[in-house]
């Protein structure tokens, strides 16, 4: 049986609508992202003339994307997480 103690760890109400609009928007902008770069093949491989090239545009996306993942995360361990953030 949960005591008063343990119903304060949980988010409700207006706060609890906060972080669910932010993990919304923060969805929302990774598949705006995502569709940028789809849009974006086309023209690269006109420009470039190489049209034999076009599955390394996504695929050099998501290394990069994969690469830099662990490095920002020891990253808020050494430094101020808000630096690090809005950095």
């Amino acid at each position: 049986m949960p005591t008063s103690d343990d119903s304060s760890q949980y988010l409700s109400g207006w706060r609890l609508a906060i972080v669910i609009s932010c993990l919304f928007f923060g969805t929302f902008l990774i598949a705006l992202d995502t569709n940028i770069l789809n849009v974006a093949v086309p023209k690269i491989s006109t420009d470039f003339q190489a049209l034999d090239d076009v599955a390394w545009y996504g695929t050099s996306y998501l290394v990069t994307i994969t690469a830099f993942q662990p490095i920002y995360g020891s990253l808020y361990t050494f430094f101020n997480t808000t630096v690090v953030y809005r950095v």
